[in-house]
């Protein structure tokens, strides 16, 4: 049964009009129409009764309708949660960083973020990259000694916070 056409129909059961019902969805009546006899066909029974003084739901009509809301009901909580778990993913920064900067560098820009969810993950430059790249971390702290030559990696972009000399 295709949802779509689904809650086509509950829209029509609803206001017992194909034409306001196409109002409300922002189709045509026609497209609309189609929609719900296309239910009726794949269904094998009227679910509306289309008459000169309006429509009315047949029996078969009520007890979809009843399963129309539930599915509509299910859709919007769906739809709710999934917006609540998008908006804490993007509250939500991941950062990886070597065993120094989880001490040092980490915490206190983390301190300025205020309320900020972090999780953090400690790791070697080679793979803070790796998971950068795969987007299981927004910002990878790394380091690089200063006498090699720069290693730039592939796909990232590379910010040098501060060069320190190693003792």
């Amino acid at each position: 049964m295709d949802v779509k056409r689904l809650l086509t129909f509950r829209a029509v059961a609803r206001v017992r009009s194909f034409s306001q019902a196409a109002r409300e969805l922002s189709l045509s009546q026609p497209s609309v129409s189609q929609q719900v006899a296309a239910l009726e066909r794949e269904l094998g029974v009227p679910l509306l009764d289309r008459r000169p003084g309006g429509l009315q739901v047949t029996r078969a009509g009520a007890v979809l309708l009843v399963h129309a809301n539930a599915v509509a009901e299910r859709l919007t909580l769906a739809e709710t949660q999934l917006a609540e778990i998008a908006a804490s993913e993007r509250s939500t920064l991941r950062v990886g960083a070597f065993p120094t900067a989880l001490a040092s560098l980490v915490p206190a820009a983390v301190a300025r973020l205020e309320g900020a969810r972090v999780i953090v993950e400690e790791g070697g430059s080679e793979l803070l990259a790796e998971r950068e790249r795969a987007g299981d971390l927004h910002v990878a702290v790394t380091f690089q000694d200063a006498a090699e030559p720069r290693r730039e990696p592939s796909g990232l972009e590379r910010r040098d916070l501060l060069r320190e000399q190693f003792l």
